[in-house]
C-alpha cells in the first residue's frame, strides 16, 4: 500500500520517555491529506465473446492431443484444436468385435432353441404313441390277458402320462426361457451398438473449427486453469473464445490481505506491461464477494476486480494482455489517520489509548475510511494528541 502524505509524517515516533507509556510506541494524530491506494496486477479479458465448445453430443471426456497457439488469428472453419483419437479407435474396434460376438451369439443361440423344441416335439410325439398302445392293453377283455400284462399295461399308462406332462412343460417354457436368453443377449448387443455410436459421434468431433473470424483465446476449467495440450475435457467445455473486438474490460487480483476498501465506481490508474510508459483510466464495475486461489496449484487467494476502460480501442488494449493497476480506494481532505494497530475492540466498540502525562486514557472513537494497515479516525481524537500502539497492561508488563 502506498500512501501519498506531506512531508510532515503521520507518523512521529519519539525516543524519550515519561512515567507512563513510552512515546516509541506510540503516534501523534496529524490533520493531513491522504490517499489510500493499493497496487495489484491484472490483465484484459473480453467481455463479450464467442465460445468454442466440445460438442454436447459427445457423451465422453475427451483428451486435447494438439491446441493452436494463443492470441493466433483464425477465420470461419479452421482447426483450432484436435482430440487424441488412439483409444477411441481402440473402444471402436473392440466394440465392433462384441457386436459381431454377440450377433454370431444370437445366431447360434437360435439355432440351439430350434434344435432342442424338435426333440421337444419328437419326445412327445413318442410319448403320445405309446399312449395309444398302452390305452389298448388297458381296455382289453381281462379274458385275453393275464393279471399281470393289465397290472404292466396300467403302469405303464400312468407313467406315460407323466412324461406327457413333462414334455408340455418343457415345451411351454422352452419358448419363454429362449425369449428371455436371447433378449439378454440383444441388450448386450444394444449396449455394444451404443459405444460404437458414441465412438462414432467422437471421431467426428475430433477437430474443433472456429465459427467465425477473430482472435483466438484459450478457454478456461471450471478451476480457472488455462486449456492446455494433454488436459481432458467434457462434453460442453468451453476450449477457447472469439473476441468481439474493441469488447474489452481489466481482470485485477487484488491479493486478500490488501482488499479492503474496494467498491465500484472506483478509479484505477493501469499501465500496460507492454507499453508500460503509458497510463490508461478505467473504473471499478463489480468486486468479487469472497476471495479465491487463482488455480489448485498457488493456494493465494486474491479479490477479483473487474472494471470498464475509459478507451477500449486503444492500440495497446488486447486480450491476455499482463497490466500493473494502481487502485485509489480513498481520498481524504484534512483527516487524522492511525495505523489499524492502534484501534482496539471492546464490547463492539473502537476505542484508542490516548495518552495524557504519565495517564493512559481509554477513549471510544468513530471510525471512516480503512486500508490494509490505516484507518481514518472521524469523531473522539483531537490534532496533537498522542495514541498508544499496544495496550496499557502490554505496556507495563514489558516494563
Amino acid at each position: 500500500m502506498r500512501r501519498l502524505i506531506q512531508p510532515l509524517a503521520l507518523l512521529v515516533l519519539l525516543t524519550g520517555c515519561t512515567q507512563g507509556i513510552d512515546k516509541s510506541i506510540a503516534v501523534e494524530a496529524v490533520v493531513d491529506d491522504h490517499v489510500f491506494e493499493l497496487q495489484a496486477r491484472g490483465d484484459i479479458v473480453s467481455s463479450e465473446s464467442i465460445s468454442i465448445n466440445v460438442p454436447r453430443n459427445v457423451n465422453m471426456r475427451m483428451n486435447i492431443a494438439w491446441i493452436l497457439p494463443e492470441f493466433s488469428n483464425v477465420s470461419k472453419g479452421d482447426v483450432v484444436a484436435r482430440f487424441e483419437i488412439r483409444e477411441i479407435m481402440s473402444q471402436r474396434s473392440n466394440a465392433m468385435v462384441q457386436i459381431a460376438n454377440q450377433s454370431l451369439a444370437i445366431h447360434n443361440h437360435e439355432m440351439d432353441s430350434v434344435t432342442e423344441q424338435t426333440g421337444i416335439t419328437h419326445q412327445s410325439e413318442r410319448v403320445a404313441g405309446e399312449t395309444v398302445v398302452a390305452q389298448t392293453f388297458a381296455d382289453f377283455d381281462p379274458r385275453y390277458f393275464s393279471r399281470i400284462e393289465i397290472i404292466d399295461a396300467i403302469g405303464d399308462l400312468n407313467y406315460l402320462g407323466v412324461e406327457a406332462t413333462y414334455y408340455d412343460w418343457r415345451a411351454n417354457t422352452h419358448e419363454q426361457r429362449t425369449v428371455a436368453e436371447t433378449a439378454h443377449i440383444q441388450a448386450q448387443r444394444a449396449g455394444a451398438q451404443q459405444s460404437l455410436s458414441r465412438q462414432d459421434q467422437a471421431l467426428e468431433a475430433a477437430e474443433v473449427r472456429s465459427p467465425a473470424d477473430g482472435t483466438f483465446v484459450y478457454g478456461q476449467s471450471p478451476w480457472g486453469e488455462k486449456v492446455r495440450r494433454g488436459m481432458t475435457v467434457f462434453p460442453g467445455s468451453t476450449v477457447g473464445k472469439l473476441p468481439v473486438s474493441d469488447r474489452y474490460e481489466a481482470r485485477i487480483f487484488v491479493p486478500e490481505t490488501d482488499a479492503v476498501g474496494l467498491a465500484a465506481s472506483q478509479l484505477i490508474k493501469m499501465r500496460m506491461d507492454a507499453n508500460a510508459s503509458e497510463e490508461l483510466d478505467a473504473t471499478i464495475t463489480s468486486v468479487a464477494p469472497i476471495a479465491s486461489a487463482r488455480s489448485r496449484t498457488d493456494l493465494r487467494r486474491f479479490v477479483t476486480v473487474t472494471a470498464a476502460l475509459a478507451d477500449s480501442s486503444h492500440e495497446s488494449i488486447r486480450v491476455g494482455s499482463a497490466l500493473s493497476a494502481t487502485i485509489v480506494t480513498a481520498e481524504l481532505a484534512d483527516a487524522i489517520v492511525l495505523p489499524q494497530q492502534a484501534i482496539f475492540t471492546e464490547n463492539q466498540k473502537s476505542l484508542v489509548y490516548v495518552l495524557d502525562g504519565s495517564d493512559v486514557e481509554s477513549r471510544v472513537v468513530e471510525l471512516g475510511e480503512r486500508s490494509s494497515t490505516l484507518v481514518e479516525i472521524v469523531n473522539g481524537l483531537a490534532p496533537g494528541e498522542w495514541v498508544s500502539l499496544i495496550e496499557p497492561e502490554l505496556a507495563a508488563s514489558d516494563a
